[in-house]
C-alpha cells in the first residue's frame, strides 16, 4: 500500500551532479492553416530559434506525459512532488489529461485514483509516490540471490510477478480505470496480436479493467516480468478471448505523442495547450547546452494538425500557442539501471531531480505560473472524455 511517509534525510546535491544535468526542452507550437504539413519530433539543430512564451500564456488544456524507466520514475515523481507543494493543488486538478508508460503509468494511475472517503479527491499525492519508490521498489526489484536466480532460470524472467501483483492490488483495490479523476492513457503492447494496446479511461472497451491490472500490464517489461494475460475487451468479447500484454516501453517509452493525439477531444484546444513531458533520465545529452532550460520551436504531428485546423480560421483573440515542456536530466551510467533499487541509488536520482529544478529557478517558476493560472472561460473539464 502506498503510504505518505519518508524518514530518509536528503542532503542537497553538490557540484558532481551539476555535470550530469542536461537541457530541458520547451517546444512552442505556432501554426496557421496555410502552413505545410509538419513532422513531429524533428531534431533540434543549432539553427533553431530560441523562443520564450508570453508571460500571459493561459492554455485551456494542460496535459501531463510521463516516461517509463523503472525505479528512475522517482525523478518525475519528485518533480510532481515539488509542483504539488508549490501550487498547493494535486496533480489531478492541475492537469486535464495524463498519459504514462510503464513506471509512468503507475504514477499516472496512483495520482488519479479517487479517495475511498471522497471520490472527488485523489487518494495519493506525489509525495506518496516518492515514498513508494523509496520503500517498495526494493520489493519489486530484490537483490540477486540463489533463490531468485533459480526462479529466473525456470521462468525466463529476472523477477517474480507476485510482488507487483500484490502491491498493485493493495494500492488500487478494485477501483476501475473508468473511475480515474481525469482521463488517462496507458500504452502497452499486445504480443499476441503484435500491435499496441492502449488502456483509455474514457473508452468502454478498456475502462472496465481494474487499475491494478492496468498497472501490472504496464510494468511487464520483457525479461524483467512475464507478460500479463487479460480478458479481451470485457464488454464485447467472449470470456475465452484474451490479450497478452507487455510494457508499452517497447514502442512508446515517451508517450507524449499519443497524449497529444488522444487529448484533443477534451477541451477547446484553440485556446491553448500546455504539455509537460517528464523523462526518467538519460545517460548522455543529445544536444548539450549551457543552460538547463530551453524553449524551442517545433512542429505538430500531421494528423493532429489537421484536427486542430479542421474548422474555419478563428480570430487572433481566440487563437493561442501550444507549448510543450520536456524535462529530463542526464544521469550517471552507474545509476541508469531500471532495477537498481538500492537506497543510495534512489537518493542520488532524487537529488538529481531536485537539482534539475533548482538550477534555473525562474524558468521553473514560469511552469508553476502556467499551472496555477485559472483556465480561461469555455474550457471543457468535466471528468472523462465522452465515449
Amino acid at each position: 500500500m502506498i503510504e505518505c511517509h519518508s524518514n530518509m534525510t536528503h542532503k542537497r546535491d553538490s557540484a558532481p551532479f551539476r555535470n550530469f544535468l542536461t537541457s530541458i526542452f520547451l517546444i512552442v507550437f505556432l501554426f496557421s492553416p496555410s502552413e505545410k504539413p509538419p513532422v513531429f519530433g524533428q531534431s533540434i539543430t543549432q539553427q533553431d530559434q530560441t523562443i520564450l512564451p508570453s508571460s500571459d500564456f493561459n492554455p485551456c488544456l494542460r496535459i501531463l506525459s510521463i516516461d517509463g524507466g523503472g525505479v528512475r520514475g522517482i525523478i518525475p515523481a519528485a518533480v510532481l512532488e515539488r509542483i504539488e507543494e508549490e501550487t498547493g493543488e494535486p496533480v489531478s486538478r492541475l492537469f486535464d489529461f495524463i498519459s504514462g508508460t510503464s513506471t509512468g503509468a503507475v504514477i499516472s494511475l496512483a495520482l488519479t485514483k479517487p479517495s475511498e472517503k471522497d471520490s472527488q479527491k485523489a487518494q495519493f499525492s506525489a509525495k506518496d509516490i516518492v515514498g513508494f519508490y523509496e520503500r517498495d521498489s526494493r520489493i519489486l526489484f530484490p537483490p540477486p540471490s540463489t533463490e531468485t536466480e533459480e526462479k529466473r532460470f525456470l521462468t525466463s524472467t529476472k523477477y517474480s510477478p507476485e510482488p507487483p501483483l500484490n502491491i498493485f492490488r493493495q494500492t488500487f483495490g478494485k477501483t476501475g480505470l473508468k473511475k480515474s479523476l481525469v482521463p488517462i492513457l496507458v500504452p502497452t503492447y499486445n504480443i499476441k496480436e503484435k500491435k499496441p494496446f492502449f488502456f483509455k479511461s474514457w473508452v468502454k472497451s478498456t475502462n472496465d479493467y481494474p487499475m491494478s491490472e492496468v498497472a501490472r500490464a504496464a510494468v511487464a517489461a520483457p525479461g524483467y516480468f512475464p507478460p500479463v494475460e487479460l480478458p479481451a475487451h470485457r464488454q464485447t468479447s467472449s470470456p475465452k478471448q484474451t490479450i497478452v500484454l507487455v510494457d508499452g516501453g517497447v514502442f512508446a517509452n515517451n508517450p507524449m505523442r499519443y497524449a497529444l493525439e488522444n487529448s484533443y477531444q477534451l477541451g477547446n484546444i484553440r485556446k491553448g495547450i500546455f504539455l509537460l513531458s517528464l523523462g526518467t533520465g538519460k545517460t548522455s545529452p543529445e544536444h548539450p547546452r549551457e543552460s538547463p532550460y530551453h524553449w524551442e520551436e517545433a512542429q505538430w504531428p500531421s494528423p493532429l494538425k489537421n484536427l486542430l485546423f479542421a474548422d474555419p480560421p478563428i480570430s487572433n483573440q481566440e487563437s493561442s500557442s501550444q507549448i510543450t515542456l520536456r524535462m529530463e536530466p542526464v544521469i550517471p551510467a552507474e545509476n541508469a539501471a531500471m532495477d537498481n533499487a538500492r537506497e543510495q541509488n534512489l537518493l542520488t536520482l532524487r537529488n538529481i531531480s531536485k537539482q534539475m529544478m533548482n538550477q534555473n529557478r525562474p524558468a521553473f517558476k514560469r511552469i508553476l505560473r502556467i499551472l496555477k493560472t485559472p483556465r480561461p472561460a469555455g474550457c471543457f473539464r468535466e471528468g472523462n472524455l465522452p465515449d
